[in-house]
């Protein structure tokens, strides 16, 4: 192994003048890629509305600029976005997974799904409905804001939230294991229930049709 990597290198720099390709061995060139990406990513936030897609994960953004809709999927995931500003709409997904967001600034509508997994996110704000699911799982999440629908599943499982407030319908499953959750709140519909031994919802106070939705998990 070792008399094969000797025999790469020498090929590289054999001659009177290194050949092209050691630009591999250049940790500058990496570095000015992730400078041009980030100068990249501060151009294009300058807008105050996209078509289509945007990818700016693992750039070390800190905000978004004037951005205030994006009519495709949005990956945030492992920036350094802590505040989503003046972002109004995303019309497809939103992932923010390990971001350090705590506030979703103006944001009211995701029409995809919203993953803010593994965030500090506490409360959810302005944000009125999620078309796909909503992961909140391992989030210090204390109150989903003004939170009306979830198309898809909502998971809050491992959080320390104490009620749904407004929340109004969940499409699909509604995650509560080991939450202190003891009451639906405002809910009206809901595809599946999932509590554990953990959970403090209390079943017997229930409508019969959310009874009938519970699933218990060992």
């Amino acid at each position: 192994m070792i008399e094969g990597i000797d025999r790469l290198v020498s090929s590289i720099l054999e001659g009177d003048e290194p050949r092209k390709y050691n630009v591999l061995f250049t940790p500058r060139r990496v570095e000015k890629r992730k400078i041009d990406r980030l100068d990249w990513a501060k151009r294009v936030l300058q807008q105050e509305y996209i078509d289509g897609d945007l990818d700016l994960s693992s750039i070390p953004i800190t905000d978004l600029g004037n951005l205030k809709l994006i009519t495709g999927n949005f990956n945030l995931r492992d920036t350094s976005i802590t505040n989503l500003g003046s972002l109004k709409s995303v019309g497809g997904w939103l992932d923010l997974l390990f971001a350090p967001i705590t506030s979703l600034g103006s944001l009211e509508s995701v029409d995809g799904f919203l993953n803010l997994y593994g965030t500090p996110i506490t409360n959810l704000g302005s944000l009125k409905s999620v078309g796909g699911w909503l992961d909140l799982r391992d989030t210090p999440i204390t109150s989903l804001g003004s939170l009306k629908s979830v198309d898809g599943d909502l998971l809050l499982s491992y959080t320390p939230i104490t009620s749904l407030g407004s929340l109004k319908s969940v499409g699909g499953y509604l995650d509560l294991r080991n939450t202190p959750i003891t009451s639906l709140g405002s809910l009206k519909s809901v595809d599946k229930i999932i509590i554990n031994k953990k959970s403090k919802l209390d079943v017997d106070s229930l409508l019969e049709y959310f009874k009938d939705r519970i699933v218990v998990w060992s």
